[in-house]
């Protein structure tokens, strides 16, 4: 995570002036390509204006589609709880000063593309969103654009930036496309196979069938009379 804390300075994470405990305006994702799922990391930053320890309360800007997440840089699962209608509340006491928190994520890429929906609880200033070029990871985003050259703290990561404010409520999305896939689309090519050949089997079967002589259907109708 030393290597997240940096990306933040490297972005130009600046300290802004508040006079109570709130999350600074930058906030940063860095996506990962896993098997049927898109990794995450969200890097971000309170500032705690006042010369005593303060409690902040906020809920914390992730994906609506998250199906796990892991405490990382500065947080415990002591910190976190769930939130009404889904979402993660972050309730932590923090020192005077700036204290750079993270938490990882994981969301669901069927057959290798994903969505990733956000509502900022606040207002965003600054989103910056990360991917290494390698992973074969596609991001886009209607709202979001890609950074100027250079503007990335790294060459080999892809990055997309917020044109404009982020404004409270207003719901933007990221799509995935190219994580890894793992066996659901095999198993669905052979479970569709093998209902395909059960179809054509009974067809045949059916067409195939053996058709009773005339002495057979007298045996038959002898038989049941």
């Amino acid at each position: 995570m030393k290597f997240l804390v940096a990306l933040l300075f490297l972005l130009g994470f600046e300290v802004s002036s508040f006079s109570q405990t709130a999350l600074t305006p930058r906030h940063l994702l860095i996506l990962r390509s896993g098997i049927d799922a898109v990794y995450g990391s969200y890097i971000f930053a309170a500032e705690n204006s006042q010369n005593a320890p303060a409690v902040i309360t906020v809920k914390l800007l992730l994906p609506k589609e998250m199906n796990d997440f892991f405490p990382q840089e500065g947080l415990t699962s002591d910190d976190l709880r769930l939130a009404d209608g889904g979402g993660l509340i972050l309730s932590k006491e923090v020192p005077p000063g700036v204290t750079v928190m993270g938490i990882g994520f994981r969301v669901p890429a069927h057959f290798g593309d994903g969505v990733m929906t956000f509502v900022p609880e606040a207002g965003v200033v600054n989103l910056t969103v990360l991917w290494p070029k390698d992973s074969g990871l596609d991001i886009a985003s209607p709202l979001l654009k890609a950074a100027p050259e250079g503007a990335s703290p790294d060459p080999r990561y892809g990055a997309l930036v917020n044109g404009s404010d982020l404004k409270p409520g207003e719901t933007f999305a990221l799509t995935v496309q190219g994580a890894g896939e793992g066996r659901t689309r095999f198993w669905g090519l052979g479970a569709g196979a093998f209902a395909l050949l059960l179809a054509l089997g009974g067809w045949f079967g059916w067409r195939s069938r053996p058709s009773l002589s005339e002495q057979d259907q007298r045996i038959a109708k002898e038989a049941f009379s």
